[in-house]
């Protein structure tokens, strides 16, 4: 069964008029009509304390922490955070819900890091950190830019300050995400599933990786670059590596692998095996059994553009037989580009000799990806694209600013969702969404795919055929990741 972790963390440097207890849950009960998820929960948390909840997908976790910050009503129970009564108040021995205005208050000292990190897909990563501060905490424009280039900093991503969530990676995204709860100085962090995924029966956690760097400079990292794009498993109890499987050698394309695997249970010759799926950045979904990180089917290494100069990999694995959500050159080189470029394809190196060079986008990332067990589909949204692929004599120069000057570059770029096929490899159904790249799919029990377009409408799909049932405008030209729950 696959399952997760998700995490409370009781920051040191806030004073608490309850002592050193900073959450107190007591005999906490919570229903979703018939389904009793939280029987009678109770747990303390004590300052500078790290408490990880684990267990199975579907028992609970999330609902609970939810709770905490009043997301989730409980229908019986008390939960104190610094010796607060979280969403209610107390009248005549009873708990009656109060003021939506006293609730956002106690917010305020509850940080939350989301699973799907949330960030305002329109406002840079730095934007998204000081909203809050100067909204709600009135904390002046400058003081706000100076703290969040600071918590940037002790993330590890202050040079990407200017950039929006779509140009970052899933790693990336969540470090911006936990910045910008650090930055409302709260005395409690919640963390919803903040390891990419986790299977407590086989003891391991799974992540992907990201690129190495300088991007585009290979010259001075020979080799393969292990552990850069990889899936990676470690023991949950030590953190020992226990096996890895690179989708990309020696990465001059910053084509990190840049959404979340997804575990799922696997169906070979009439035998099920646990499995994990995960998307590289051109399209391609590689399969793997997660016991052992082998391969369910078979990989192949094909031979791709050589660069002597860049030290590149002679060759890079493909699934065989499987069909990638983005078109390569082949489709590319019927579109009417600007004038005066060359053409690549995907793992063609950028060159300092050829400053007019074209290439597909890595455009899977960020996005996150899901699997419904009814269809046996994997579900995915991305980007396909060109860009502008310059490099300088000095490989630590990075920008993707390059393709905004081609003429005409940008319109030819359209957004893709897609149905993969678990058994096969290969695409079930896709559409073409010609109005802004759309966010990450979510699949129900209902047989229903919801995505967000970047028109702004909310749609809603057949999760077997594709077909577009319904359409919301919701007046937002781009949109946030979609979430589901259940209103009694």
């Amino acid at each position: 069964m696959a399952g997760s972790a998700n995490i409370l963390a009781a920051l040191g440097n806030v004073p608490t008029p309850a002592g050193d207890v900073v959450v107190e849950a007591t005999e906490v009960q919570k229903w979703f009509g018939r389904l009793h998820v939280l029987k009678g929960v109770s747990m303390t948390v004590r300052r500078q304390e790290v408490v990880v909840v684990i267990g199975a997908s579907g028992s609970g976790k999330t609902t609970f922490i939810r709770c905490i910050n009043h997301l989730e009503k409980i229908q019986q129970g008390r939960i104190f955070v610094n010796g607060h009564l979280i969403g209610y108040r107390e009248v005549n021995g009873k708990p009656v819900e109060d003021r939506e205005r006293n609730i956002a208050g106690q917010r305020q000292e509850i940080g939350m890091v989301f699973q799907r990190f949330n960030l305002f897909p329109h406002m840079t990563a730095l934007e998204n950190i000081i909203e809050a501060p100067i909204q709600v905490r009135h904390v002046s424009k400058d003081q706000a830019v100076e703290m969040g280039k600071a918590l940037l900093t002790r993330v590890g991503l202050v040079d990407k300050a200017d950039a929006y969530p779509a140009q970052l990676s899933g790693g990336q995204q969540q470090r911006v995400a936990i910045a910008r709860a650090l930055a409302m100085k709260p005395a409690l962090m919640l963390f919803d599933e903040p390891t990419s995924a986790l299977d407590p029966e086989l003891g391991l956690d799974f992540y992907v990786t990201g690129n190495a760097v300088p991007q585009y400079g290979g010259e001075y990292r020979p080799g393969d670059n292990l552990y850069t794009d990889c899936v990676i498993a470690l023991d949950a109890k030590t953190g020992k590596l226990r096996w890895y499987y690179q989708m990309v050698h020696h990465d001059i394309w910053e084509a990190d692998i840049a959404e979340a695997p997804v575990l799922f249970e696997a169906q070979i010759d009439g035998q099920t095996r646990k499995a994990i799926g995960a998307m590289r950045t051109d399209g391609y979904l590689f399969m793997l059994d997660r016991t052992t990180g082998t391969p369910l089917g078979r990989i192949e290494e094909r031979p791709v553009p050589q660069d002597a100069y860049q030290k590149t990999a002679k060759t890079q694995p493909y699934p065989v037989g499987a069909e990638p959500v983005l078109p390569d050159c082949d489709y590319w080189k019927a579109q009417p580009i600007p004038s005066g470029f060359d053409l690549g394809c995907f793992f063609t190196p950028a060159s300092v000799d050829k400053p007019n060079l074209l290439v597909p986008v890595y455009g899977m990332r960020a996005t996150p990806m899901a699997f419904d067990p009814q269809t046996r589909y994997f579900y995915a949204t991305g980007n396909a694209a060109l860009q502008w692929f310059r490099r300088t004599k000095d490989p630590d120069f990075f920008t993707l600013g390059f393709s905004n000057r081609a003429p005409g570059l940008n319109k030819l770029g359209y957004g893709v969702l897609a149905a993969i096929e678990g058994r096969t490899d290969k695409i079930a159904w896709k559409k073409e969404i010609r109005n802004g790249k759309p966010t990450g799919a979510l699949a129900t029990a209902g047989g229903l795919v919801f995505q967000m377009a970047g028109d702004g409408n909310f749609q809603a799909y057949d999760a077997q055929n594709g077909s577009l049932l319904w359409q919301f405008q919701t007046g937002t030209p781009t949109g946030g990741q979609v979430e589901v729950w259940k209103r009694r």
